[in-house]
Parts: structure tokens; C-alpha cells; sequence
């Protein structure tokens, strides 16, 4: 299950994975984001994946970098850090991070929330 709520005062997108999370899952999240005309052109993503099990292949990360990709037109940025403390998850999203480097989107891995946060900031003041 996937939760997720724009924070005004932080100006980030904040979202929570529960449980199981399926690939189905993560591209109808990535849809959503696209669709919500209400998010900010620049984009900070934090995203908590501690209480989550990724259900993919290492296969279906390529598919998820490529549809990410195809879905983000309208986003002059995005911001993605992304907090884990599971080994799979981890190596899931560690080979995402490096199928998605572009100029307009950035993906980051953290195993603290702390760290994500700190980061989103940094980004968030070296773009002004």
C-alpha cells in the first residue's frame, strides 16, 4: 500500500510504503503524481519504504526507470530521496538510482530519514 500527501510548510510530497508494494503499485503511484496538477513544478520527493517489501524482479526496474521517464514531461525537476533499511529494497533501488540519472530528476538513497531530509533541503536552497 502506498500513502502519500503534499506537505505545504515542508513543500515536499511526502509518502509512505506499507506492506506489500507490487510494480503495479509504484506505477499507478507514478501515474498519480503526474496527474496531480496541484504539485509544484520543482519537486521534493520523500519517500519511507521501512514497513515495505518491494515485489518486483531486478527485470522490472529498467520497465519502472523507463516509465518514470515517459510519465514526468510537465516537471521542470524532481527531487527523490528515498529511506530504507531492508537489504532487497535497498539493492532494488540502489539499481534503480543508477538507471534514472538525468538532469531533471534526481533519486537518492538513504537508510536514515534524517539524512533524506537534509538532502532535500541542501537541493531545495542550491536551486534558488
Amino acid at each position: 500500500m502506498i500513502r502519500s500527501q503534499f506537505n505545504a510548510d515542508t513543500g515536499m510530497l511526502e509518502t509512505v510504503f506499507n506492506d506489500t508494494v507490487s510494480l503495479r503499485d509504484l506505477r499507478d503511484y507514478m501515474e498519480s503524481i503526474n496527474r496531480d496538477t496541484d504539485l509544484p513544478e520543482s519537486l521534493n520527493i520523500l519517500i519511507d519504504t521501512r514497513d515495505a517489501v518491494l515485489d518486483m524482479s531486478p527485470g522490472d526496474i529498467r520497465d519502472l526507470a523507463e516509465f518514470n521517464f515517459s510519465l514526468h514531461p510537465r516537471f521542470r525537476k524532481i527531487n527523490n530521496a528515498i529511506v530504507s533499511n531492508q537489504p532487497n529494497n535497498t539493492a532494488f533501488m540502489l539499481l534503480y538510482e543508477s538507471l534514472s540519472r538525468s538532469k531533471h530528476y534526481r533519486f537518492k538513497v538513504f537508510n536514515l530519514p534524517e539524512n533524506a531530509l537534509e538532502w532535500l533541503k541542501n537541493i531545495s536552497v542550491a536551486e534558488q
